[in-house]
């Protein structure tokens, strides 16, 4: 009698234990629309309702203020409407029409992994879009993968003019973008005006576009950070490839040096405008010159361009890496105009970016790790107008602006665990700007504009991240002084 006696209080206990399992929430509504319910009980128990927002949005169910379990709220909801609430796992649910239940078309589809945002080669994450040049698909209307024309189709970004370079991010102008490659400062990152990328797509590996908060190691822009990096594998074998469009030639060379530890990279475009105007080039042309006296190229009026690139990496150790980089970006104008009265124009253009930097990473244990960036960049630009009267009579006048970048930065990184990063750093950085304006004529010269400007600069920065499941903190400070 007493095995019976405690069995039976067992069963009793047992039977309390899985009545208490099941959880009650207390809802404060009386009737309201179905979508606002579905809603709150999503936040109260956890759980999440699929459903077409049309065939939800026209019913009203009403919920005495008490305490339910989801099973009572899913009877309440079937009860007062046509409507069946199917459960697919214990934590999602589908609300769809009685009629149309059937559980064997119920399926749980498996995790789906983006790897490709707008085409192929693009990644988001929380901090960043990555560009992967070598991946990067070719979007329509162009001729080739374009890494600064991608970054168009990001949201937040447009470019007013229609060009490759002007990028405007968040209500920011293109002079407000800081545009980096290997550390090195791009201040004319593209060819023809900016139609094309000024960047050729084979020396680049990725590149971190940043259009929020970002590390306080980057400076000197308030829009967003273009920083573009070239590929620091080891080439273990000779290769080389070369390419032909409407508007250029390019040849890529990829020449190992010593097996797995030293190769080299260069790459090279040259424009073919000057000699054959292609369809592409008279489209591009009629865009660019639209309202100006540039109407008409030909072999006699012309422009051109060309960039070149090449890059050293050298792999001492498995915890070491150097490499030594080097760019030059250059287009140039030249044309002539038969004015009235037999006066001959000739207006020639030049725009050039010149840079080079040198790379060191060390790492010095699994959580401790060092980056020494010394970098240099030179833009020129310069232009000549020039009116011929008469072979002993004429008038000319020049202008030339230049910008001389240079800076030696030493970033490091402490790992602390795998939810807490450390960066910290010292960067220098001198920038020399100088401004002339003249004329002259067969008889004179003179000096109208001329201004120079230095400035040399010290910026300490430091940045903590924490990262812990979906959250992630990131707070950072950069203090700058400037000298003249």
């Amino acid at each position: 009698m007493r095995k019976l006696v405690r069995i039976f209080l067992l069963l009793l206990l047992w039977q309390n234990c899985l009545s208490q399992k099941v959880p009650k929430r207390e809802l404060f509504l009386q009737t309201d629309s179905l979508e606002k319910i579905v809603l709150d009980v999503e936040v109260k128990f956890n759980i999440k309702f699929s459903f077409v927002a049309t065939l939800v949005q026209n019913y009203r169910v009403s919920l005495p203020k008490k305490k339910y379990s989801l099973e009572e709220i899913i009877e309440v909801i079937e009860t007062q409407t046509d409507l069946k609430v199917v459960k697919i796992d214990d934590r999602f649910y589908a609300i769809v029409l009685d009629e149309i239940v059937d559980s064997s078309l119920v399926n749980k589809l498996e995790e789906v992994i983006v790897e490709g945002f707008v085409v192929s080669g693009i990644n988001k994450t929380t901090e960043k879009f990555t560009v992967y040049s070598q991946k990067l698909a070719v979007l329509p209307g162009t001729i080739d993968a374009d890494v600064l024309l991608s970054l168009q189709h990001l949201p937040g970004v447009k470019s007013p003019n229609e060009t490759a370079s002007g990028l405007h991010v968040r209500g920011g102008t293109a002079d407000q973008n800081l545009v980096l490659w290997d550390g090195i400062r791009l201040y004319h990152p593209g060819h023809l005006f900016g139609m094309i990328s000024g960047i050729n797509s084979s020396l680049v590996q990725s590149i971190d576009f940043y259009t929020k908060a970002v590390n306080p190691k980057y400076g000197e822009r308030v829009s967003s950070i273009i920083d573009i990096k070239s590929a620091t594998n080891i080439t273990n074998k000779t290769e080389m490839s070369a390419g032909l469009n409407g508007l250029n030639a390019d040849i890529d060379l990829k020449i190992p040096i010593v097996k797995e530890k030293l190769s080299v990279q260069m790459a090279s475009r040259k424009s073919i405008t000057e000699r054959f105007q292609s369809p592409t080039f008279r489209q591009l042309e009629d865009k660019v010159f639209q309202n100006t006296v540039f109407n008409d190229f030909n072999n006699q009026n012309q422009f051109e361009f060309q960039d070149f690139g090449t890059v050293i990496n050298y792999k001492p150790s498995e915890r070491s890496a150097i490499s030594l980089s080097g760019i030059y970006i250059g287009n140039s104008l030249n044309y002539n105009t038969l004015r009235a009265n037999s006066v001959l124009e000739n207006q020639e253009m030049s725009i050039s970016n010149f840079g080079s930097s040198f790379k060191w990473f060390q790492r010095f244990s699994a959580r401790f790790s060092q980056e020494i960036l010394v970098h240099h960049s030179v833009y020129d630009f310069s232009y000549n107008n020039k009116q011929t009267f008469s072979t002993a009579d004429f008038e000319a006048y020049r202008k030339l602006n230049r910008v001389v970048d240079s800076g030696l930065e030493a970033n490091f990184k402490y790992i602390f665990n795998s939810f807490i990063d450390f960066d910290f750093g010292y960067q220098l950085a001198g920038n020399d700007v100088s401004h002339i304006f003249k004329t002259s004529t067969q008889d004179l010269g003179l000096v109208l504009s001329f201004r120079q400007a230095f400035n040399l600069s010290h910026v300490g920065y430091s940045m903590i991240k924490v990262k812990k499941a979906t959250w992630q903190i990131q707070s950072g400070i950069r203090l700058t002084n400037f000298r003249n």
